[in-house]
């Protein structure tokens, strides 16, 4: 076992949680009982350790993995989500290993640029005909926040241009936005109306012509690479470094498929 000393310290310490959905159960309670906690890290060394030895989101069939600071529940109702939101990205099966990995590195790494306590977590949901990732936040009415939240993604992930992202308000209603106020684009991406944040009239979902372009485009995509945005920058590069110096190790030593945690 490392040294703790020697182990690289994360900002925040993380709680690592696994949802079976085949039994369709829908009640909130019920949702509660599901949600099974299955390991908590505070450095790079341990969330390594822990993750190469889990089923990835693509080997999996109607579960979510949630990954949330500690302290804040993955729940609606928690104080530190009540008045946040949740950033959705659906995407087409196949992809929701590599992004999911890609946005936790994110977080634990501190690359969103933005105060340390603003992003509480991150699900993944592996669904029939698509997966959604959501980027939970804890104030979902600061634009700025969710602009650099937005820009990051595509950035990092190097989504379509045409990618639309959709978020919902928590609150104590937990209804849904309205079209218009629940998905938009980087700023200056858009196309016709609503050109800029994508949020103007006439622009809804994706017609099936740019769902195909996105889908192409996506499917073309294998750049696990990301450019690192202002601020952090030290700490961000020092952290990458140290992750892929581990996850060499590891895929060097280790079978992915052995899942010591199900």
């Amino acid at each position: 076992m490392t040294d703790k000393k020697k182990k690289h310290p994360l900002e925040c310490t993380y709680v690592f949680y696994y949802i079976n959905r085949n039994d369709n159960k829908k009640s909130n309670k019920d949702y509660e009982k599901r949600i099974k906690k299955i390991c908590k890290f505070d450095t790079l060394e341990d969330f390594w350790g822990f993750y190469s030895h889990i089923l990835r989101p693509n080997d999996m069939d109607h579960a979510e993995y949630l990954l949330f600071k500690e302290g804040i529940e993955p729940l609606w109702e928690d104080k530190s989500n009540i008045n946040g939101c949740s950033i959705k990205l659906r995407i087409r099966k196949s992809l929701a290993s590599r992004y999911f990995e890609q946005i936790i590195i994110a977080i634990i790494s501190e690359q969103f640029d933005l105060p340390s306590d603003e992003i509480c977590g991150v699900v993944v949901s592996i669904r029939d005909q698509e997966d959604i990732i959501s980027i939970w936040n804890r104030n979902g009415h600061d634009q700025n926040a969710l602009d650099t939240i937005r820009d990051k993604l595509f950035e990092m992930l190097q989504l379509p241009e045409n990618t639309i992202l959709d978020f919902e308000q928590h609150g104590k209603s937990f209804q849904r936005h309205t079209r218009k106020d629940s998905n938009w684009r980087p700023r200056g991406r858009g196309r016709g109306r609503g050109r800029g944040r994508g949020r103007g009239r006439g622009r809804g979902r994706m017609n099936n012509y740019e769902k195909n372009e996105r889908d192409n485009n996506m499917n073309n995509q294998n750049n696990y690479g990301s450019k690192r945005g202002k601020g952090r920058k030290s700490k961000s590069r020092n952290y990458l470094e140290e992750l892929n110096n581990l996850q060499d190790s590891r895929d060097s030593s280790d079978d992915e498929s052995e899942n010591s945690y199900f």
